[in-house]
């Protein structure tokens, strides 16, 4: 699950579990000690600022457009992975 990507946004990573209020929980790994998130300030939202630009993808202007940058967006996220 290791998102090459999501871990240079995130400063300081820690197990989701030890999270605190307004840090943002978007996974950024798992391994042997559990999930990890973000944990960047996220104020009141969920995720931080950049998490929450990463998960809207891209934008189109037309069907084909859109089409067209949600592949490229997958392709991306696939060599991520």
């Amino acid at each position: 699950m290791q998102n090459v990507r999501s871990l240079h946004i995130a400063r300081a990573p820690r197990p989701w579990h030890t999270r605190a209020a307004r840090e943002c929980a978007f996974p950024v790994e798992a391994g042997a000690a559990g999930l990890s998130s973000c944990c960047n300030p996220s104020g009141s939202a969920t995720y931080c600022p950049a998490h929450r630009r990463e998960m809207r993808g891209p934008r189109g202007k037309n069907a084909e457009a859109y089409t067209e940058a949600v592949l490229g967006w997958l392709e991306m996220r696939e060599r991520w992975s």
